[in-house]
């Protein structure tokens, strides 16, 4: 039986009980051997019918508010459980994000199963201990968690990046610590999302790597473009300081470019006529 019909039965039934109470002490039912019967429905002079009715309509009317009052509580805790599982469910089904919450005090109250993993305890080891206890066991220094309320305070949240030590190498785990704040926009917890960031943070060294590379390389083109001040005898090549160089000397200074030295054909001939 649902509590609110128990509450309005047990409403009548006492109820009941305080007439059947009141008549038997009604001291008409002692005078001149009254009937049990007569004074239970009428009653005496000072208690007639109308007043005990009066009582039992007061108690059914108290007993019908309060199974009203405790059957929108049922509906609301039920309502309530099925948004907690349901938000459970979204929560530790959640593949990018480890997520962690504390009570205002610093409690841990939530741990999914990808905080588990990135950050090493189950959420039976840490849930109803609080984020210092954890700190002291990981070593952590006091003034970060310092920092960190300091800075939602102002900011609203906290961000930092962990560097851990795996089996498969250094792994990258960017947090964000923020506040939880109730209807009232009263502060009632804080909430950590992380997430690995070690593939995205590779991936940038690599293109910053590739950048830099580029550049380098179009440096080396640049230094070699533009009008080059060249002997038109000698082939020598003047440089910005105004010396002047064999060109295979200034080339393999402004690049990588290196030289074999050999003879041309025409070059050829004429040498060897020079010779006869």
């Amino acid at each position: 039986m649902r509590d609110e019909r128990k509450i309005i039965l047990i409403s009548i039934l006492a109820g009941m009980v305080l007439w059947f109470l009141d008549a038997v002490l009604d001291p008409r039912l002692y005078e001149n051997s009254g009937n049990f019967m007569d004074v239970l429905l009428v009653g005496g002079s000072e208690h007639d019918f109308l007043m005990r009715g009066i009582i039992l309509a007061s108690f059914l009317s108290f007993g019908l508010i309060i199974a009203r009052i405790v059957k929108k509580r049922r509906q609301a805790e039920e309502a309530l459980g099925e948004k907690t599982m349901y938000l459970d469910n979204i929560l530790r089904s959640a593949t990018e994000y480890a997520i962690a919450t504390t009570d205002k005090d610093f409690r841990i109250t939530y741990y999914n199963p990808l905080a588990e993993k990135f950050h090493g305890f189950t959420a039976k080891e840490v849930i109803g201990r609080t984020v210092q206890e954890i700190h002291t066991k990981e070593n952590v220094a006091p003034a970060r968690f310092d920092e960190a309320i300091e800075n939602i305070r102002k900011k609203g949240e906290h961000s930092y990046i962990i560097e851990k030590s795996t089996d498969g190498g250094i792994r990258y785990i960017e947090a964000r610590v923020s506040g939880i704040y109730n209807a009232k926009g009263e502060l009632v917890g804080y909430a950590n999302f992380s997430h690995d960031i070690t593939e995205s943070r590779n991936a940038e060294e690599e293109r910053e790597n590739l950048i830099s590379q580029l550049k380098k390389a179009l440096f080396e083109v640049e230094t070699l473009s533009g009008l080059l001040p060249i002997c038109s005898y000698c082939k020598k090549i003047r440089d910005d300081k105004g010396y002047w160089s064999q060109i295979e000397t200034y080339i393999r200074k402004h690049s990588k470019a290196e030289f074999t030295h050999s003879i041309c054909p025409e070059c050829e001939k004429r040498a060897l006529e020079r010779l006869d």
